[in-house]
């Protein structure tokens, strides 16, 4: 009895517990083991590609170079307005990249409501808790949106799959831009509720989904998913409202006060985001809404993987998936054709959706991918004006994925009769309709969307292939497109079995089809998005640890992604570059010391090819930057090489066993060996050899990474091949102040290495040193995957400018400095009245104790013996900064074309900088004023239900 009630109970709700199993499966296969700490979603398993991590001995080659922004920009970010807050400050301002950029914006997604598990978890665990409340919010919103509509909340679970299994949610994944798309249903739901409903209060969930993808920061798609959402809330209310302009009317008003208080409820960030736009350089956008997107990349709207999804070390050619991959699924498209082409009886309330639905979707696919006059209209409207148009298949994703929802409504068979829904006044809907000549205008339709569809598919297709000859990249493009095609050949049939079939059979192949759709979507999925070992969590090296105990205020750099300059903020290092909008004046200075220095316009790094380690010792501008420390290959010691000598033999070498030799008297950047056979590997960690020496003040030690036989060094700074018998092997060794009394005893260590020999001399080891070269460079520090060396000329960040000089035009300014200009000296512009002006600056020295140096507060006590200027070596350019002497506004003048600088008179004062973002005050009273007003609108339109309620003869 109990087996067959439990039987029952399951066939009256089997599409639900399909719908639910799905997402478990879902959830469980993407998400499980990063869920409870089993592995990491964030790829820093592609730190293991650069040195000095790659020496760790954790190379991961299965990295997704493709999201290293969610590695060196969007965490670094988050953790310091995590640090901030923890510390009691509000996050304005970070000063480790380029010089210093505000943090009150949206651009890293901070305060967005998805954001919460990063500042309740730890920030290793967040990442995959923070997908999870994404797969949440959008679940929600699809069945909201679907109930509406009145489909079935089963219906809404598989549309949700859909679209969060979907190329562009999948993508992005980590970034910001995921978390503004997660809303994106929520937007829809509440645009459908504001039509049917029309009343004040269905401005609030407008305002608040509006302003949660506003804080998303990704303006680019809440832009587009707003145009887009417009238009379904403009033709949803002619359609049903058609004979009725006062609705259609106080509709559209109600939507307009949603979006105004979303706006205002935002502000605090928007205001600041604003202010930003207006000062930052965005030309290299101007072309970005001028083109569409290769029409190849739709096939990957049914095979993922078509093009190539980065993974496994592979290059970002020939597109970048995280914004090309257009994913929704084969057996998803099935639904969406379903939905399309065979018509059906809808409640009235879903009168006109599926058309409203399709023209948009085509709109969309033209102006992505076939750009003429549709994307001629919108290249010249307000966000699609500066952004790829590809961002768009946000949206696009979703309205096939409710397609899919209408599609699979349609295999369940006629709904029941009952309730349509009331929309409006009743009776009226009904009239939307009209019957004349209805049946030839749908065959006509029908008979268009299914030749459009054919057509693009094989232009698509043809397209893909030519590409994937052109480029060499068949042998991925076909499996992927042969498997696509099974699962979408696997659903036609399905869909064909429960539209000529009743009872089980029908529920068999509507199970098949919803499998399909969350088997394809799941496996995407977990392909794409792989997960990294905790180990790999942003490792704090012995270069990291040097630079946190001894750089304190001022700057370290590199070339070539050694350290991966751009990840300096997560260990709290200040670094000239980063990725990040860059300060127009701070991109001068950069470009001045390497022209090749900006990668890509939001992305900088020095090259080694305009900057070698021989130069860098004597480059001004790097002076002017405050780099105190230079951070470089293991395999690069400049200087002289004295030996070995004396070579008379081999010694052998066991892993991990110590050899002796002596070293002459004298200072040293290096320890040289010499190989006797050829080095190979014994185990995947990277092969090392490292050197230890003994003196009166302790231990000196160096070390460096060995390149072996049939394998490779990191992606920069080594070399490929292996070492033969008579390479001569130079270890760095910070010896540059051991005493000149010697010899002393060098210990010299190989891991990781097999059986071998190296030159001997006398029964022992031969070593010969590197002695120094006059480059104004000291070796501080050696460790198998990078060296450290010391700048000593380099600038004071914060200093004393006891000299100035006006400089009018910028252009001089820069060369000038980069020429090389005295460090008592300020360059500064006119005019400089009201700053103290040139006579402000005495000559005289001063001495100058930073008593404050955190986020964008600079606190200094000036003891000056004359007049001059205190400088801070930061993008102080900024709308923002202020500056007062023992409390008294002053002015803050440019100086040295980028930096910041205070006129300072005679004797002892308090010199204070700070940083207040703009327009933060004015937002945050705005959102205040939003929130009031929602609560208003809110208890007004409750008051007289609540009166109805309180005058009840069963109330009291």
């Amino acid at each position: 009895m109990l087996a067959r009630t439990a039987w029952q109970w399951c066939a009256r709700r089997w599409l639900g517990l399909v719908a639910v199993a799905g997402v478990v499966v879902t959830v469980g296969v993407v998400l499980g083991p990063e869920l409870v700490g089993r592995g990491l979603l964030v790829d820093v398993n592609l730190l293991t590609r650069f040195p000095p991590w790659s020496a760790g001995g954790t190379h991961i080659a299965d990295t997704n170079i493709c999201r290293s922004d969610t590695v060196d920009a969007f965490l670094p970010a988050m953790a310091e307005v995590k640090r901030s807050l923890v510390s009691g400050r509000y996050p304005q301002w970070s000063p480790y990249p380029v010089g210093g950029v505000t943090l009150a914006t949206p651009n890293s997604g901070q305060f967005s409501p998805l954001a919460l598990p990063y500042y309740l978890l730890p920030l290793w665990l967040a990442p995959a808790w923070v997908k999870l409340a994404e797969i949440g919010v959008i679940l929600a919103g699809s069945v909201a949106l679907l109930r509406r509509l009145r489909v079935e909340w089963p219906l809404g679970l598989v549309a949700g799959l859909a679209y969060a299994t979907s190329g562009y949610m999948v993508g992005w994944s980590n970034w910001p831009q995921s978390r503004v798309g997660a809303f994106i249903p929520a937007l829809f739901w509440s645009a459908e509720k504001l039509v049917q409903e029309r009343r004040a209060r269905n401005a609030h969930p407008v305002a608040f989904v509006v302003a949660a993808m506003l804080l998303g920061g990704f303006p680019s798609v809440t832009g587009m998913a707003l145009y887009t959402a417009v238009v379904w809330v403009l033709v949803r209310l002619l359609v049903l409202y058609r004979r009725e302009r006062r609705e259609v009317a106080r509709g559209a008003a109600v939507g307009a006060l949603g979006l105004a208080l979303g706006a205002m409820l935002a502000a605090f960030q928007l205001l600041p985001f604003l202010d930003q736009l207006r000062h930052t350089d965005l030309s290299y956008r101007e072309g970005y809404g001028a083109s569409h997107e290769p029409l190849q990349t739709l096939v990957t709207l049914a095979a993922p993987g078509s093009q190539g999804l980065c993974i496994g070390g592979q290059g970002p050619a020939p597109i970048i998936p995280v914004e090309s991959v257009t994913y929704i699924g084969a057996a998803t498209l099935v639904l969406v054709l379903v939905a399309a082409l065979l018509p059906a009886r809808v409640p009235a309330v879903r009168r006109g959706v599926t058309p409203l639905l399709v023209g948009t979707v085509v709109v969309i696919v033209s102006a992505g991918w076939f750009g003429g006059p549709v994307l001629a209209v919108l290249r010249h409207l307000p966000v699609f004006s500066n952004n790829p148009i590809a961002r768009i298949r946000s949206v696009l994703d979703f309205l096939l994925a409710v397609l899919a929802a209408l599609g699979l409504r349609r295999l369940l068979g006629p709904r029941p009769a009952g309730r349509a829904g009331r929309v409006g006044r009743a009776g009226r809907v009904g009239r939307v309709g009209r019957r004349l000549g209805w049946r030839g205008r749908r065959l006509v339709w029908q008979g268009a969307l299914a030749i459009a569809t054919l057509v693009v598919a094989v232009l698509s297709m043809v397209a893909g292939v030519a590409d994937a000859r052109r480029h060499g990249y068949l042998d991925v493009f076909v499996p992927a497109v042969l498997g696509a095609t099974a699962v979408g050949l696997g659903a036609l049939a399905a869909v064909v079995v429960a539209l000529r079939t009743t009872g089980t059979p029908r529920r068999l192949a509507v199970v098949a089809v919803v499998a399909l759709v969350v088997g394809q979507g799941t496996s995407f999925a977990a392909a794409d998005l792989g997960g990294s070992t905790s180990d790999n969590f942003y490792p704090v090296t012995p270069a990291h640890a040097y630079l946190q105990a001894h750089l304190g205020g001022e700057r370290f750099g590199t070339t070539d992604f050694i350290g991966y300059a751009s990840t300096a903020p997560w260990y709290e290092l200040r670094t000239p570059v980063g990725h990040q909008f860059l300060d127009v004046s701070w991109r001068d200075l950069l470009q001045a010391t390497d022209p090749d220095v900006q990668i890509v316009p939001t992305l900088t790094d020095f090259t080694s090819r305009n900057l070698p380690l021989s130069r860098v010792g004597n480059d001004p501008l790097l002076d002017r930057l405050a780099v105190r420390y230079w951070m470089a290959a293991d395999n690069l010691v400049p200087g002289t090489v004295r030996g070995p000598s004396g070579v008379d033999g081999q010694v052998a070498v066991q892993s991990g066993a110590a050899l002796r030799c002596s070293l002459p008297a004298g200072p040293t950047r290096g320890v040289v060996v010499t190989t006797a056979a050829p080095l190979t590997a014994s185990g995947p960690a990277p092969a090392t050899i490292s050197v230890e020496v003994d003196t009166a003040r302790g231990a000196v030690t160096g070390g460096r990474v060995l390149t072996t036989t049939g394998t490779t060094t990191g992606t920069t700074g080594g070399t490929t091949g292996g070492t033969t018998a008579g390479t001569r092997v130079v270890v760095p060794l910070p010896g540059e102040g051991l005493s000149e009394d010697g010899p002393l005893t060098a210990r010299v260590t190989l891991r990781g290495v097999g059986a071998t020999a190296l030159a001997a001399a006398g029964g022992a080891l031969a070593c010969g040193t590197v002695l120094p070269a006059a480059d104004r460079l000291v070796l501080v520090q050696s460790a198998p995957g990078a060296t450290l060396w010391e700048r000593p000329s380099s600038l004071p960040r914060v200093r004393w400018a006891s000299r100035a000089l006006v400089v009018a035009q910028p252009s001089q300014q820069v060369a000038d400095l980069s020429a090389g200009v005295p460090g008592d000296t300020v360059l500064l512009g006119p005019p400089v009245a009201g700053a103290g002006g040139v006579g402000a600056a005495a000559g005289r020295s001063a001495g100058v104790q930073v008593t404050r140096d955190v986020g964008g507060d600079v606190e200094a006590v000036v003891d000056a013996q004359g007049a001059g200027y205190l400088v801070v070596a930061d993008a102080l350019g900024a709308p923002g900064w202020t500056a007062t002497v023992d409390g008294r506004p002053t002015a803050l003048v440019t100086a040295d074309h980028a930096f910041g600088a205070v006129a300072v008179p005679a004797g002892r004062h308090t010199v204070t900088i700070t940083y207040r973002a703009p327009g933060l005050v004015l937002g945050a009273g705005l959102g205040l004023l939003a929130l009031l007003a929602c609560l208003v609108l809110g208890l007004g339109d409750q008051l007289p239900r609540i009166r109805r309620g309180s005058q009840s003869p069963l109330s009291g």
